[in-house]
């Protein structure tokens, strides 16, 4: 697979800051594979003993929708679009300030079966 375009990588992240911005889960995974794979810093926290991985798509949007109903103020910011052989990178800053980075790997189908989320300390403010 050839490094993701530039069109396409901000098509993804134009509809993934979208989906996230107006707290529609069901919009942020639609694009997710069955059996896609998240890791994050955060699901350790939330679901204790995961081991920061969550494995089915099913348990990600439980996931994501409890976290929208934890932070109603969630809004994220892009500041980046990363682009790689088989992953798109979006770099953000949360509604705390946070940067945080997701890299998301989409197989051949343009299917999205792997996310995986690096946070920054809390920003300025």
């Amino acid at each position: 697979m050839p490094t993701i375009e530039g069109e396409v990588a901000n098509r993804i992240a134009t509809h993934w800051l979208g989906a996230w911005n107006a707290h529609d889960a069901k919009a942020v995974v639609e694009h997710f594979a069955d059996d896609v794979s998240v890791s994050s810093p955060l699901i350790e926290q939330r679901r204790p003993g995961s081991g920061g991985r969550l494995a089915r798509k099913v348990d990600v949007l439980d996931y994501y929708e409890e976290g929208l109903r934890l932070a109603p103020e969630l809004r994220f910011e892009l500041v980046e679009v990363l682009r790689g052989i088989d992953q798109v990178t979006i770099v953000y800053r949360d509604h705390a300030g946070r940067l945080v980075a997701e890299t998301l790997t989409i197989d051949a189908r343009g299917i999205v079966v792997a996310v995986d989320v690096s946070r920054g300390e809390v920003g300025p403010g």
